[in-house]
């Protein structure tokens, strides 16, 4: 009676090896495509910015919103020199 074929021992590291030979090339293209979907979600949202902003000096006789020096304080603190 002859038994099933099954894989041997030699077999499975190769597979295994040049899984790992596959997996470790992919990396690099990996990492290259992540960054450039960053920079591109970057651009839009920075597009999304000037929009909004032109839509707002339309309705504002071309004014611009304020603009907070320190992000930390409030409007009004933006407005007055810091003591000292």
């Amino acid at each position: 009676m002859r038994r099933p074929a099954a894989f041997t021992l030699v077999e499975l590291l190769v597979v295994m090896a040049v899984l790992g030979i596959l997996t470790s090339l992919s990396f690099p293209a990996l990492t290259r495509a992540r960054e450039r979907a960053r920079v591109i979600k970057v651009h839009a949202e920075l597009y999304g910015i000037g929009i909004a902003l032109q839509m707002y000096s339309d309705d504002y006789a071309g004014r611009v919103p304020p603009v907070r020096v320190n992000c930390n304080s409030g409007p009004r603190d933006a407005l007055v020199p810091p003591a000292g």
